[in-house]
Order: structure tokens, then sequence, then C-alpha cells
């Protein structure tokens, strides 16, 4: 039994034939979860339902609710607040599920666009809130004249993700308020433990630290559709077919810390820094001979210390960095080997205890 917060209608495809489905929020007093209904039950948003022969499944570690061809529903008598009594949070404790929350934070970026719901155009906001904790992105339904820079607190929002990224969702139903006098301390990147981030999923502006432990396939130069963007394979693309390719370059690590592994995107300007060499420069030896700035590649990259900072992502295949800064990192072998010792005294006075 939940109510539902919110429910958008979307056409897919689906073993070649067009498909209406239905997507949306559902809450009772302990959390809100993403739905997607597979036909068209007639519910509508603020309704009380009572489901039954649902079936879950997991998406990026959140379960999600799908109402299938078995699925009954129907209204309920119960009573389910609208709101729930707000719980008090920082940026850093947002995750999916979070019902009517409170926070204050400062709005570091806002865009806005138009959408269709349900046949009607509407105009949705969306950015980037933080505060001395970590960073977050936000969706308003509607406008409560937000302007960059501006400290608010939020008051009855409530936490879905894309892609691991904590995402604080709010509407007319609830209050927002500037607070003029209040100070948000500077936002400072956080610095995550590899083990720290793949628990979490996703995050904005982190940084990591640790050794290339495989430069992965599709390093290098690849040549992209000028349409799209998408990767050529045999010069063609999979949407556009043949077409004249642009050159790009990028390199595809995985960084082990000892404590985790996640994957590293880096692009073309930061392999550039690394490299030492432009995109042009790297042209000429692969014309010569694509194994030569593979190797290159493998060279500059395989077995360094590498600080990351970028943005998290998760999917199906884990946590991927989208690197916004790289750089190697110098290892003071003297200080390594000190930090090596401390921890076996640790981890070896654990086991005496």
């Amino acid at each position: 039994i939940g109510r539902v917060i919110t429910i958008n209608p979307k056409e897919i495809e689906l073993k070649g034939e067009k498909r209406k489905i239905f997507y949306g929020m559902i809450a009772d007093e302990s959390a809100v979860l993403p739905f997607t209904a597979w036909r068209d039950f007639n519910i509508g948003k603020g309704q009380v339902i009572r489901v039954t022969n649902a079936y879950t499944k997991s998406w990026q570690g959140i379960a999600q609710l799908n109402f299938g061809e078995y699925t009954k529903i129907e209204p309920s008598e119960e009573e389910i607040p609208e709101t729930q009594e707000p719980r008090k949070c920082k940026v850093e404790e947002l995750k999916s599920g979070l019902g009517s929350t409170e926070i204050v934070a400062k709005i570091l970026s806002i865009k806005d666009k138009e959408v269709e719901v349900g046949g009607t155009k509407r105009k949705v906001y969306f950015g980037i809130i933080a505060d001395e904790t970590g960073k977050a992105q936000f969706t308003s339904w509607h406008d409560f004249n937000l302007k960059e820079g501006d400290v608010v607190k939020i008051v009855g929002g409530y936490v879905k993700s894309w892609r691991g990224i904590p995402q604080l969702t709010f509407d007319e139903k609830c209050k927002v308020e500037k607070l003029e006098s209040k100070k948000i301390k500077e936002v400072n990147i956080r610095k995550y433990k590899l083990w720290e981030l793949i628990e979490k999923g996703g995050a904005l502006d982190i940084e990591v630290e640790g050794n290339v432990i495989e430069v992965r396939e599709g390093s290098g130069i690849i040549i992209r559709c000028p349409e799209c963007n998408r990767v050529l394979s045999e010069g063609k693309c999979k949407v556009h077919g043949s077409v004249n390719g642009i050159y790009d370059l990028r390199a595809k690590i995985i960084l082990d810390d000892g404590t985790g592994a996640v994957n590293v995107i880096v692009n073309r300007d930061l392999t550039e820094k690394i490299l030492n060499k432009s995109l042009e420069e790297l042209k000429k030896i692969y014309d010569e001979a694509k194994d030569n700035a593979s190797k290159l590649i493998n060279n500059n990259f395989l077995a360094k210390k590498i600080k990351v900072i970028g943005n998290a992502l998760r999917d199906g295949f884990g946590t991927t960095i989208i690197a916004k800064e790289a750089e190697i990192v110098d290892i003071d072998v003297k200080e390594e080997a000190k930090k090596l010792l401390q921890e076996v005294r640790e981890v070896s006075g654990s086991y005496e205890a």
C-alpha cells in the first residue's frame, strides 16, 4: 500500500513494437521507491493504492517495483499522509528512497527546460546543490525563483538517483525558503577511498588516488561519428551508417588503491597531458603502426600511481569515474614503505588483541 507521488507516460520499443508504459515514484511512511507499470492501471498522482502480485528488480543497487500483466491495483482507504515528518539531512546523506527531507544547501547552478508530461508542456528546473559535505543534483517542478548562489532550506523533497548520483526532487507542495543570512562553508572536493566510493555508488566532484592495474581495450585513438559522437566500428556508426569520422583520444583504465577498484575514463585533453603528445602527433604514430600507439598509452599509464578528480557514476558494470583532472603521482619510496610498515603493525596489533 502506498501513495503515488509521481506518474508519467513513456513510449518505448520492445521487440520491434512500440509500447506505452508508465513510470513514477510511490511512497509510504518508510520509503520512496521508483516503479514501472507495463500497462495502464488508471492510477493518478496523490492516489493511495493497494498493489498485489507486483515484483521487484534491483537496478544500480536500488529496488524498483514493477507492475506487470498479473498485477492487481485497486484504490485503498488506508490513510497515508501526503507528507512525512521531515528528516534533516546533509547533502552527503542523501540517498535514493528518502522521502520528506529537510536540507539547507547552496544553489551552485540552475537551468530550466520544457518537458512534456501527460500531453502537457511543463517547465522544469534542474542543477547542483551543495553544502560542506558534498554536492548533489536537484530537480524542481515549480518555479521558486531560485538563483545561483542562493542558500535555501528545502522541506518535503524526496530523493531518487541517476546512475548512483542522488537527485533531490521537489515541487509546489514543498516549502522552499531563502536564507539571506545563512552562509555555507566553501565546498571542497571530497577525497574517497575506493571502497567508500564503490559502496556509495555515485558522487559529484570526488578525488581518488590509486595504481593503474589495467589499460582497457578501447584506449588510444578512436574515431567518432560527427552526428552522435558514438565510436565508429570499421568506419560505420550504429545509427548513422558510413560517415566521415572525427579523430579523438582517450584512456580507459582500471584504478586500484588496495581497498577496491574502479573504471576511469580519461578524455583527450588529459590523455595528451599525461602522454606529453598531441593528438596530431599520435595520429602519425597510429598511421605508421597501431601497436606503437597502444604501447605508448600502456607505457605511460600502466603500473603508474595516478590522482583523479571527477564524477563517479554507477551502472551494471560497476563504478566509473569520468575524469575532469588526472595526473601521475610521483611515488616517495621511503614514505610508501613507512605507510606499509605502519599498516602491517596495525594489522599485527589487531590480531594480538
